[in-house]
């Protein structure tokens, strides 16, 4: 939809969560309330010292959950301070995404910068 696509693109959203096999309840609840919100996202996941150092890099902390909404940054699960950043931004507040609407696979934080923006052109 039109409305979602500028919020996207003026305020992109990237989501840095534990990797897939490590338990990390506040990771799965923030990837919940994106997904049932309709926001789509980037999930980078941390596992290794360079995804943590990555993650540092971008939020100025370790500590997960972390969301950026374009150059907002927020470290930990807040469900009420996310949704009202996610609104500042410009997303609607129930999802408006289309049914086929697929999410992209999460990747390591660390993926290499030339690999991204391979994939990016």
């Amino acid at each position: 939809p039109p409305e979602l696509d500028i919020a996207v693109r003026k305020n992109p959203v990237t989501l840095y969560t534990a990797a897939a096999n490590t338990p990390c309840a506040p990771c799965n609840e923030a990837r919940t309330l994106l997904k049932q919100n309709g926001i789509p996202f980037a999930e980078k996941t941390v596992k290794t010292k360079e995804d943590i150092d990555k993650l540092k890099q971008v939020s100025g902390d370790t500590q997960l959950p972390a969301l950026l909404i374009s150059r907002a940054k927020f470290s930990g699960y807040d469900s009420v301070d996310w949704r009202t950043a996610l609104s500042t931004a410009g997303y609607p507040e129930t999802s408006i995404l289309p049914k086929e609407y697929r999410y992209p696979a999460p990747e390591p934080a660390a993926r290499s910068e030339e690999h991204t923006s391979e994939l990016q052109s």
